[in-house]
């Protein structure tokens, strides 16, 4: 919990890292599931049933919400139309580094960041495989050096 953080390591706090295990995305999604099955009611739920006290409190909360979403939504932007030009150019190791290490930002939000973490995944997998190109192109001109190493066919159909 992040307000109890303190109390669950003694560690400086330049050395703690949070990590997030879903986005708030898909924990809208699990808690509508929940309400949906009836299981519970979530703090959320049982605010918004509260006469006036809770309605303040979830309007104030959707509002703070909203205003993370937009503060967030045109960092994204640009960082989309970044990684949209860059995945078009020649693969520079470190552009793609900087550009996924940016993305992280992002990749916890809501469903108004689904389209950063498409582009984040495409990232990945064309890092992926120009490494896998490069490793391929590095053992075929080694041969030519007598090298001894060997591309196998398979290999170079898996990647065209």
């Amino acid at each position: 919990c992040l307000e109890h953080w303190k109390h669950l390591c003694e560690c400086e706090p330049t050395k703690l890292r949070l990590v997030y295990r879903y986005t708030l995305a898909e924990l809208h999604v699990m808690v509508q599931d929940v309400e949906k099955s009836g299981g519970c009611k979530t703090q959320e739920t049982k605010n918004s049933q509260r006469p006036s006290s809770g309605t303040k409190r979830s309007s104030a909360f959707n509002k703070n919400q909203e205003g993370m979403q937009v503060s967030q939504a045109r960092p994204a932007k640009d960082w989309l139309l970044r990684a949209s030009k860059i995945l078009h150019e020649v693969y520079s190791s470190d552009e793609y580094a900087t550009l996924l290490k940016e993305a992280e930002q992002f990749l916890w939000g809501g469903s108004e960041m689904d389209r950063v973490r498409d582009v984040a995944k495409s990232l990945i997998q064309a890092k992926i495989w120009a490494e896998a190109v490069s490793d391929c192109l590095s053992k075929v001109e080694g041969e030519a050096n007598k090298d001894s190493r060997k591309v196998h066919l398979e290999f170079i159909d898996e990647l065209l």
